[in-house]
């Protein structure tokens, strides 16, 4: 295997992850980023306004126009740019252009139509740059099913919201916004003058307005997927009778914080070291306890181990952000078992693989992602939380994190500067859908607390939906649930549910899951971490 194939790999692992910015992480997703900076360069941020709880405007019953073309980046794909109010709430008050994809069955002659809309993550993710990746990996699965995706505001092809000079390769930080470019991108986004039409109520009504207009006798088919859940939440508080079925995997609750965000990343990079513990061929690399070494390792670092080791991004990233693949992880025992030994063949592995995953712009997937959107929306509405840490408590959880990039401490200081938009009536609450649901959910998920998962599963539990636990699944689970004869899982879950969404779910191959090989037997470990492979060739 070369490494431009771990590159394709990647890329089409990066859909489930969110888009991470260099000095401030989420994941994320899946696939996860921030645009802050100190509170020196915040100064120039726009005048911060307080949230005001207001009602959200109404759906809006018109239908589009909508005119379909050949995608020029696609053999397969349709593309449209189809204009939806800025406000729904004021049809007459000017347009906003939304960017949908679609990817019909080659069955013409269909007797039961399916449409399966992809909701993608972040927040700040494309939809329609992620659909082809998606209908390339399982369409052959689905032969019957036409395949849709839209691009929430602010990010893809809608509205796009972006600090373009800061952004360019060649710029100080790459893709990602380094504080020193902070100012500058703060003022490009105050002269953008709609902020606050880029939400997740307005792209839940464009999501309804765009089904309306197109469904036609299909039955429609929701699939959430990390922020993409949080999304198909709010979208189905606006329109609980609207689809026929829906799936969330790797879920974001409507009640999520993404202060303790850090403070799990590291939970489940932890209980992945345990799983190593009970696996002999990788427990047997370590003199301790694999956690014990894991959570000895950031003061060794910050005490001087390792300095031979020069990266340009921080290893806590790279780590958290290696939580995030089904393939990826298996990597990450002997990484940790590398920087514990940290001799030259270790130091120069772990700089192969971040030279290939990462290169120099410090981004694993970014595609159309905005990391301004990502921000708009987290510290907009997903940032409150009833029980909220102190940014002592936040700064002590990075202190103290080898799976997590962020510092917390900083995003509580800079949302305060933040021009965000007031949430609506419908922020923190769990829909009243009653229709067919189907929840995945991975036990290594680094993305979302137990507790806010375990609140989900109970404020959705009515007749017909179903939560679905994969015991070692990470945080994208469709297509990452192998068997041992062959298929997988999540995938055949997701047919169940396409062709019959009031059947109950066969769940019966969960059990049979294939675990995640933490040996170093990893197919990817020669590509990225070289000859020596995973553990290195003089090791133990």
């Amino acid at each position: 295997m070369q490494a431009k194939d771990v590159q394709f790999i990647w890329s089409n692992a990066g859909r489930h992850m969110r888009f991470v910015n260099r000095r401030w992480a989420q994941k994320p997703l899946g696939i996860a980023g921030c645009l802050l900076a100190t509170m020196t360069l915040l100064a120039v941020a726009c005048a911060p306004q307080q949230p005001v709880a207001k009602a959200p405007p109404q759906a809006n019953k018109a239908k589009p126009e909508i005119q379909w073309a050949p995608c020029t980046d696609s053999d397969v794909a349709q593309c449209a740019q189809v204009p939806l109010p800025l406000d729904h709430a004021d049809p007459a008050g000017g347009t906003l252009q939304v960017s949908v994809r679609r990817i019909l069955s080659p069955n013409t002659a269909q007797k039961d139509p399916r449409q399966l809309w992809y909701l993608a993550g972040g927040p700040g993710a494309s939809g329609t740059s992620i659909l082809d990746l998606l209908h390339g990996a399982l369409g052959s699965t689905l032969p019957n099913v036409d395949w849709y995706a839209l691009d929430h505001r602010g990010t893809g092809g809608t509205a796009r919201l972006s600090c373009p000079d800061q952004e360019k390769p060649g710029s100080p930080g790459g893709l990602a916004i380094t504080p020193g470019e902070f100012e500058a991108c703060l003022k490009t986004l105050a002269q953008h003058g709609a902020l606050e039409a880029l939400t997740t109520t307005a792209s839940s009504q464009d999501l309804g307005s765009l089904i309306e207009a197109l469904r036609g006798d299909a039955k429609v088919v929701i699939w959430g997927n990390s922020y993409g859940t949080y999304w198909a939440q709010r979208y189905l508080q606006l329109y609980p009778s609207q689809p026929d079925a829906v799936l969330l995997e790797a879920l974001v609750p409507a009640q999520t914080s993404y202060q303790w965000f850090d403070h799990w990343m590291n939970e489940t990079g932890l209980a992945l070291m345990d799983l190593c513990a009970a696996q002999e061929a990788c427990s047997q690399r370590f003199a301790q306890p694999p956690r014990e070494v894991a959570k000895a390792l950031p003061g060794r670092l910050a005490s001087g181990h390792c300095s031979e080791l020069k990266l340009p991004v921080k290893l806590s990233w790279v780590l958290g952000s290696l939580l995030y693949d089904h393939d990826l992880r298996e990597l990450i025992p002997a990484i940790v078992h590398r920087l514990d030994r940290c001799n030259a063949d270790d130091v120069q592995a772990i700089t192969r693989l971040v030279s290939i995953l990462f290169k120099d712009n410090g981004m694993l997937f970014a595609g159309d992602f905005s990391t301004p959107l990502y921000t708009h929306v987290v510290f907009s509405e997903i940032w409150d939380y009833p029980t909220a840490p102190t940014p002592k408590n936040l700064h002590e959880v990075a202190q103290d994190c080898l799976f997590c990039p962020a510092d917390r401490s900083e995003m509580a200081q800079a949302r305060k500067q933040w021009p965000a938009y007031p949430p609506d009536t419908h922020d923190n609450q769990f829909p009243a859908y009653k229709g067919p649901l189907l929840m995945l959910q991975g036990k290594l998920d680094p993305a979302v607390s137990p507790h806010d998962v375990a609140q989900m599963k109970k404020a959705l539990s009515a007749k017909g939906q179903h939560f679905v636990h994969f015991p070692t699944g990470g945080h994208s689970l469709v297509g990452k649930t192998p068997l041992p004869q062959g298929g997988d899982c999540a995938l055949n879950l997701l047919k169940g549910l396409l062709a019959s969404p009031t059947k109950e779910p066969d769940t019966a191959c969960v059990q049979n899951v294939e675990q995640p090989r933490l040996d170093g037997t990893s197919k990817l470990a020669a590509p990225l971490l070289g000859e020596g492979g995973a553990w290195g060739s003089n090791a133990p």
